[in-house]
């Protein structure tokens, strides 16, 4: 039986994207439930997962404290970003948000620095919290639209669909649809392109996908949320019969005799927790017996958030990760 996985190796810091402490109450919202916009004057009225915002149109000063891949494909770069606690932002996106004001959450909190936020004076914050406390503080700010990310975290479907639809929801809010129509256009004509030429060289072959943190290794399959859509569906390869289910399983030194992948991908985070779980998967001996580090077939790729959580642009990143390993 061939197996098809990705190997990524990554220690994701705890502090981007960091959660807020749950709420009594359901989250709030789901990918499904799409806002609703409605012409208002000069505003725009939109009921999203936390209520009703009125909204400038064509809003340009944009608080991003979500969504920042799927500004960026709309051609709106934000005016403040969260970031990590060094004031980082997502790494495949860092040199598109050099402008942006950092935006950090307090540690233990999960709130975000508001006084930086206000800094900003934003027309717009956007935002995924589920803690009402943090929503209710962002209100008096500036009007806040709450939108469930759409990705394959905590249950929620994470498809190229979904993405799309969640791209036209941000699109709406902003007045930007025409732009989300010729981004999406481009974007599906970019994996059609991509699948296509996969096709031949992959046929037959597999490709491996495995995240690696500390001392614990982790396969992931159509439904795990590290690139499952991107690589199962949209590209048209197989995945793991023994994985569709579940999305993921821990992974035994020794079960990496079990597979036997044509193809490699390594996503390394630059921690030491997973440069030494790198360093102790090169030093098996089953590691040497895998078909792509027999013929040299191992892609590493330094930057590494488009594998874990992202919009659009991090969807094509990965896709094109992975062409570059199968064609290079």
């Amino acid at each position: 039986m061939r197996f098809v996985l990705s190997l990524v190796l990554l220690a994701a810091p705890a502090a981007l994207y960091a959660v807020a402490p749950k709420d009594p109450t359901p989250p709030l919202g789901r990918p499904s439930a799409r806002v609703v916009v409605e012409p208002a004057g000069a505003h725009l009225r939109v009921q999203h997962a936390a209520g009703t915002a009125l909204v400038p149109r064509a809003a340009t000063r944009v608080c991003a404290l979500a969504f920042q891949d799927e500004l960026l494909a709309l051609g709106l770069e934000p005016v403040a970003v969260a970031t990590d606690l060094q004031g980082r932002p997502v790494d495949y996106l860092r040199d598109r948000l050099q402008h942006a004001r950092a935006i950090r959450t307090e540690p233990g909190t999960g709130m975000p620095d508001l006084d930086a936020v206000a800094a900003s004076r934003p027309e717009l914050i956007l935002t995924t919290a589920i803690d009402r406390r943090v929503v209710g503080q962002l209100q008096r700010i500036a009007p806040t639209v709450v939108l469930r990310p759409a990705m394959t975290m905590f249950g929620e479907n994470g498809s190229i669909d979904a993405i799309a639809a969640r791209l036209l929801d941000l699109a709406d809010v902003l007045d930007r649809r025409a732009q989300a129509e010729r981004f999406l256009r481009g974007f599906h004509d970019q994996l059609a392109t991509l699948r296509r030429r996969l096709a031949a060289p992959m046929a037959g072959r597999s490709i491996a996908f495995l995240r690696t943190r500390g001392r614990a290794w982790r396969l992931y399959g159509h439904r795990g949320g590290f690139g499952g859509e991107a690589v199962f569906v949209a590209l048209g390869l197989a995945g793991p019969d023994d994985l569709r289910a579940d999305g993921n399983t821990a992974l035994d030194p020794e079960r990496l005799l079990d597979f036997d992948a044509d193809f490699l991908i390594v996503v390394a985070d630059p921690t030491p927790g997973a440069a030494q779980g790198l360093d102790r998967l090169r030093r098996n001996d089953a590691w040497r017996r895998i078909a792509a580090v027999r013929a040299g077939r191992v892609h590493e790729v330094h930057v590494y958030r488009h594998w874990v959580l992202s919009g659009p642009l991090g969807k094509l990143r990965m896709a094109n990760d992975i062409a570059d390993c199968v064609l290079r």
